[in-house]
């Protein structure tokens, strides 16, 4: 699982308190139900209380808790984020382009879901849907990238999103570039570390991270403001 990780939450596509084009934040949407909350932390609680004990049994048993989140607040994104995790840990592949597809509906401008959904499509064998995906994603990024005025951490997860999404296009050497471009300008050590790694993976590596054949990377090295 925390391979998965490693993919999902790359740069920071999850992050609840996050703006995507001038979307409001969950909090200021609507008032999140506190019962949906209660039974996100408790699945939550499940998982990381039984780690090592009968994974798939408690997996199970976390995604029919969120379920009942979602069913009280269907808005309750954070909800959906795991449920998905979930599924795709357990292999239910179907079920978490599903869940996917919801988070879409939520944040229909957040380029990282879109990619997510892509990875996911991959490990599918649906080739077609996966393609189509990660090409969202890509515009979604550009115009992103576009939109930004301040080359901050913002910019720099937004071409690391991009970066990989071109890699996973089959674009490989384009997604190296960004990466090569993006090692020339920066100063911080952390995030040079993480070019220097990413910038000659191909997508046959990012597929081994998920299968946990790849070698991990702390999801903390990218840093937020």
């Amino acid at each position: 699982m925390k391979r998965l990780l490693i993919v999902l939450f790359i740069t920071g596509l999850f992050a609840c308190g996050q703006r995507v084009n001038g979307q409001s934040t969950l909090a200021e949407q609507h008032q999140i139900n506190k019962e949906a909350v209660r039974l996100a932390k408790q699945a939550a609680d499940t998982v990381m209380k039984s780690f090592g004990a009968n994974r798939v049994q408690t997996l199970t048993v976390a995604i029919n808790l969120l379920k009942k989140a979602i069913t009280i607040d269907s808005s309750y994104f954070p909800a959906y984020r795991s449920k998905m995790m979930y599924e795709t840990e357990l292999k239910q592949y179907k079920n978490a382009v599903l869940t996917g597809k919801q988070m879409i509906k939520l944040r229909p401008m957040s380029p990282e879901l879109y990619g997510n959904v892509g990875f996911i499509c991959e490990k599918e064998g649906d080739a077609t849907s996966s393609r189509q995906y990660f090409e969202r994603s890509l515009v979604l990024y550009d115009q992103q990238i576009d939109a930004m005025k301040l080359k901050d951490n913002s910019y720099k997860n937004a071409e690391i999103g991009k970066a990989i999404n071109l890699v996973m296009l089959g674009k490989e050497q384009q997604g190296g570039a960004i990466y090569k471009n993006l090692y020339i300008v920066e100063t911080d050590t952390v995030y040079k570390q993480l070019y220097t790694k990413y910038m000659n993976m191909s997508k046959k590596d990012w597929l081994d991270l998920i299968d946990g054949r790849g070698q991990t990377t702390s999801t903390n090295a990218i840093k937020k403001q």
